[in-house]
């Protein structure tokens, strides 16, 4: 039976001159805030190999229904000084929230370092084969109720809804992927199909890499 664990995703565009006291935000502040929360397990952040002005921000929590929680949604509403600050750089962002469907393989023993992001509008599950180059696979779908509540942080990132429902992210450890992005040489549709996408699932693709990983020091 698979596990029903929350995910909270959020992406953007930072500007250059805004990246080192971004990161320092992110690292120092923001990741530490929330995986300090009952429920939240782990922060991560990871950077797209297209485009160095975009970032994938993800917590992992023990449920969709934390993301709903009391303490959440008051550190939603009572943002520092320096979030508020840091959130008001985030350009073209997209916030959801979802629950976990389905999972192929166990996790590596550290994170990820790298993600093929799957975002697709199929609701139903597709069988996920692993591979040498990608070690698990993760799928999700939506949760509208997370997804759609308005607080004082929505206010100032503005980020929406992606507009895709389901998502999928296929771990891999094999550098060579991100060599070859970096050369312009990958496709990712022909990844994503190689695991089992279904051929003419209509999807949008990403790669990224892994800058920070904090976990939780709860029980």
């Amino acid at each position: 039976m698979t596990q029903n664990l929350g995910l909270l995703a959020i992406w953007a565009n930072i500007d250059p001159e805004n990246w080192l006291e971004y990161q320092q935000w992110h690292n120092c502040q923001h990741i530490p805030e929330r995986v300090a929360i009952e429920g939240f397990r782990i922060g991560r952040r990871y950077r797209s190999a297209a485009d160095p002005s975009r970032f994938m921000m993800f917590y992992e929590t023990q449920s969709p229904e934390s993301l709903r929680g009391a303490d959440y949604l008051h550190s939603l509403g009572n943002p520092t000084a320096w979030t508020k600050k840091s959130l008001a750089w985030f350009r073209h962002g997209a916030r959801s929230v979802y629950r976990r469907s389905a999972v192929t393989n166990q996790a590596y023993e550290h994170e990820a370092q790298l993600l093929l992001v799957i975002h697709s509008d199929a609701e139903q599950e597709w069988t996920a084969h692993t591979s040498s180059t990608v070690r698990r696979v993760q799928q999700y779908v939506m949760d509208d109720a997370g997804t759609n509540v308005k607080t004082t942080e929505q206010s100032i990132h503005g980020a929406v809804p992606t507009p895709r429902r389901c998502l999928a992210l296929a771990e891999s450890e094999d550098s060579s992927l991100l060599e070859a992005a970096s050369a312009g040489a990958i496709d990712l549709l022909a990844l994503a199909q190689a695991i089992g996408l279904p051929k003419g699932q209509s999807a949008d693709l990403e790669l990224y890499w892994l800058e920070i990983a904090i976990k939780s020091q709860n029980p």
